[in-house]
């Protein structure tokens, strides 16, 4: 089976996370011997692609693709509120979107009620993302290095997030911690990838100057 992951991963998509687990996902699978995988190929004919999330490079590619197509449902209309500005608009989008898919992966329960809801003729698969434990492995040496670069004492207790930065994501609850509890160092990894029609944008820009110095925001990390 020839198979082709289709990744929205360039310009502002690449801060996503579901470009990280699309990754992973994709090196996982080219472990195998039984299926002839690709990365974002252009026009080879493929008897399946794999879409991780939609957006309008996923969607012109779809339009000329005549095999099966696969969407991982990395997002949907629940998962934008409060996390991009004009979610009403969009979420609109959705039903005859994700209606035009062969087969949709949900990555949790929630997800696959809220897709089967909105396209009840759709086949849904659950399935989590996963964490490559092979990769993601302690690291004394990165470790160092992680808090001498962004002054973390060795003995210091670190309470670390990596989210976009919006109130989905719970940024507020954690800057009001880090103001309750001065001795921990709060690190949140991420930043907003949809820029100004990030929800909350400029709320939060100011927030963020009133954190005191154990509230660290590292922006996004390759």
């Amino acid at each position: 089976m020839r198979v082709n992951f289709f990744v929205e991963d360039m310009l502002f998509f690449k801060y996503i996370g579901c470009a990280t687990a699309a990754r992973s996902l994709f090196h996982a699978l080219g472990r195998r011997n039984d299926i002839d995988i690709a990365y974002n190929a252009g026009s080879d004919p493929f008897d399946l692609v794999h879409y991780h999330t939609f957006g309008p490079f996923a969607l012109a590619h779809k339009r000329r693709h005549n095999g099966v197509s696969v969407l991982t449902a990395h997002s949907t209309p629940r998962v934008n509120e409060n996390n991009i500005a004009f979610a009403g608009l969009i979420n609109r989008q959705y039903p005859r979107i994700y209606g035009s898919f062969d087969h949709i992966i949900a990555i949790s329960e929630s997800c696959r009620d809220e897709v089967a809801a909105m396209v009840p003729g759709v086949p849904i698969t659950l399935i989590p993302n996963g964490v490559d434990r092979d990769f993601f492995v302690h690291d004394p040496r990165r470790r160092a290095a992680f808090r001498e670069h962004y002054g973390i004492d060795d003995d210091a207790t670190v309470a670390l997030t990596v989210a976009q930065q919006t109130p989905r994501k719970g940024i507020f609850d954690i800057m009001a911690c880090a103001n309750a509890y001065p001795d921990t160092t709060w690190v949140w990894v991420g930043g907003f990838p949809y820029g100004i029609f990030s929800k909350g944008y400029f709320g939060i820009q100011r927030m963020k100057r009133a954190c005191g110095p154990n509230m660290i925001f590292t922006g996004f990390v390759p």
